[in-house]
């Protein structure tokens, strides 16, 4: 019986997709939504590694069209202002958890598609700013911003 579990364990964890952890940059005090569209080889930002990880470096208006493609699993996700250092790093919080209200914190990673668009969408911000991003994000064309 032991066996059995043992296969079945083993099965269940070499059929999972592998996946890596990401490293978001964001623009210095930046508030609002993250938005990375993957899967734009024309348009996409390089791909781009620090550390194993995933790097995607957001830009001032919270849109990132990256080459890489997007990816199923759990992984870490990480966020900085500026550069990657710990004074600069942001706190992250899935959507279901606590979340302070007058505390910048990043919330989400919320996966869509539009069309044969995949994105991920994430809020950076006090509470209400979080709110206020959120809004804004729902009005975005996301199909209209790709290739």
């Amino acid at each position: 019986m032991k066996l059995f579990f043992v296969l079945i364990l083993s099965t269940l964890l070499l059929s999972c997709n592998r996946v890596e952890d990401q490293i978001f940059i964001l623009p210095k005090n930046y508030t609002g939504y993250i938005l990375v569209i993957y899967n734009q080889p024309l348009l996409g930002e390089e791909i781009k590694y620090k550390r194993g990880k995933r790097v995607y470096e957001i830009p001032a208006n919270g849109i990132l069209k990256t080459q890489f493609t997007s990816q199923i699993g759990l992984f870490n996700s990480e966020f900085y202002y500026g550069k990657v250092a710990s004074e600069n790093r942001i706190p992250y919080r899935f959507a279901n958890e606590d979340k302070p209200i007058d505390s910048i914190i990043v919330c989400g990673g919320s996966r869509g598609t539009q069309g044969k668009v995949v994105y991920d969408l994430y809020d950076v911000g006090t509470r209400e700013q979080r709110k206020q991003a959120n809004k804004l994000a729902e009005m975005l064309g996301i199909e209209s911003l790709t290739e």
